[in-house]
């Protein structure tokens, strides 16, 4: 048998790789020392719950990172302090928003103030006779704002413009409202503020939610997203008892659908409607009887309380609230004597 050259036997040896051996990345993450839950969660930064997330060795881990301490809040697996812990406000009137002898509300607002929903009545109209109002703010922090009626567009639409019918997103583009038979939630977006493009409604967000009531005779009002955009609640009317009340629904990502919602656990079901939640989620308000309560949680995936209990919980001034990015500040509504002196007022936290 022929011996092989030096000169071929190198190049044979440079084919694939020598038996017992592995490329170097391969081995450095064999070598790797996954890091404790202790340290994963603490890399991660005031982690808490069920987070998931690659840990040192770049695997996906998913790993209970626990509560959070003292007054502190898990807002989807953070722990962060909540935007609202105190409630005691001052009240002053929006003037913008506010006539004297006319029916003047608030139907939305976005966290940052800088995009009201003004549901107004005509001056020459009596209560009850509702239009829809985009105010975007002239200057971030002005609170000064351009009001445009929308309420052709709407009704052209087959789209809702009355009271307690309306939420919007937290950039100010898309408003979240009914048909006008109250029978579905549909979505309309403009391509920017200031404009009043407003698109094609569109239900795909929210065609689980619809067919909760496509085949009985209920009805959809007081709609809420959160900031985020990952929750939104809901009231269910005039089915049965056992079927009306406020609903919420959850969703992964704002690039998925909402799923059908489930009704909300007392003390939620105490209170008529929900107006507004905080930026962080953690707190819920309530209509109570021409007033606001205020029900929190020590994070996102628990249900509502009433942190006063037994005794009842906050309450506020005006009612259909709706609170700004930091709590500082809350739109509401008043109505001292009759509907013809509703108007929209302003909180400011002491």
């Amino acid at each position: 048998m022929r011996q092989l050259s030096w000169s071929l036997l190198l190049w044979l040896c440079a084919c694939g790789t020598v038996a017992g051996t592995k490329p170097d990345a391969q081995a450095e993450a064999d070598a790797c020392v996954a890091e404790t839950d202790m340290a994963f969660c603490a890399r991660l930064g005031n982690a808490c719950e069920s987070r998931t997330s690659a840990d040192n060795c770049g695997m996906q881990r998913t790993v209970d990172c626990g509560t959070c301490a003292g007054a502190m809040g898990c807002v989807v697996g953070t722990c962060k302090m909540p935007v609202c812990s105190s409630f005691t406000y001052t009240q002053a009137a929006l003037p913008m928003f506010s006539r004297a002898g006319i029916e003047d509300s608030i139907g939305s607002a976005t966290p940052s103030g800088q995009v009201i929903l003004y549901i107004m009545t005509p001056d020459d109209a009596v209560c009850q006779s509702f239009e829809l109002v985009v105010a975007d703010e002239t200057a971030p922090g002005s609170g000064t704002y351009t009001q445009r009626n929308v309420t052709a567009d709407f009704n052209a639409k087959g789209l809702y413009t009355g009271q307690n019918g309306h939420t919007i997103t937290a950039d100010g583009l898309t408003i979240i409202t009914n048909s006008t038979d109250r029978k579905r939630w549909v979505s309309t977006k403009r391509s920017a503020i200031n404009m009043t493009d407003f698109g094609a409604p569109s239900t795909a967000d929210f065609d689980a939610i619809n067919g909760q009531i496509a085949t009985n005779a209920g009805t959809f009002s007081a709609p809420v997203i959160s900031a985020d955009g990952l929750q939104f609640i809901y009231l269910i009317g005039n089915v049965d008892t056992a079927t009306n009340g406020i609903y919420s629904s959850v969703r992964a990502s704002t690039t998925v659908p909402f799923p059908a919602g489930t009704k909300m656990p007392p003390p939620v079901q105490d209170y008529p409607f929900a107006s507004g939640m905080s930026s962080d989620r953690l707190a819920l308000f309530l209509f109570d009887n021409y007033s606001g309560r205020v029900l929190t949680r020590k994070s996102t995936s628990l249900p509502f309380t009433n942190r006063n209990a037994p005794a009842p919980p906050p309450q506020l001034a005006g009612w259909q609230h709706t609170p700004l990015a930091d709590c500082s500040k809350v739109l509401a509504m008043t109505s001292p004597g009759g509907c013809q002196n509703e108007d929209v007022i302003l909180l400011t936290r002491q």
